[in-house]
């Protein structure tokens, strides 16, 4: 997914800094992906759930990053953007070595959609 069409479909708002980073999520269901994924019922599809982790990431980090390894991934329920166009990316990061350790979750109130437990290493 290229970068315009992704700032097509998902608007990523960092609203809390820190070891615990705190995001917005609004996901444009009119967006051109949802033509094919899938007509008339619209589901955000999990790589784009994984690049939001990674640009999120790339937010609070304020640097280009690559994943180096996905421990855990789990698609725990569908966003559908008609029914839930509103969600929080929360991203907890623990630096380890040369890597930087990420947890990850997709949320609406008591709802989790995705979580990730993932190693990124930032690029200099």
């Amino acid at each position: 997914m290229n970068s315009l069409e992704f700032e097509n479909t998902i608007d990523l708002t960092l609203i809390e800094e820190g070891e615990f980073a705190l995001f917005k999520l609004v996901v444009n269901p009119d967006a051109r992906l949802f033509k094919g994924h899938f007509p008339n019922l619209p589901i955000l599809p999990g790589v784009v759930m994984l690049e939001m982790v990674k640009r999120a990431f790339e937010m609070a980090e304020g640097k280009k990053s690559v994943l180096v390894k996905a421990q855990n991934m789990k698609f725990l329920s569908v966003i559908n953007p008609i029914v839930t166009p509103l969600a929080y990316l929360e991203l907890k990061r623990k630096s380890e070595e040369e890597n930087i350790k990420v947890d990850a979750r997709i949320f609406l109130e008591d709802k989790s959609f995705f979580k990730l437990k993932a190693t990124y290493k930032t690029e200099e």
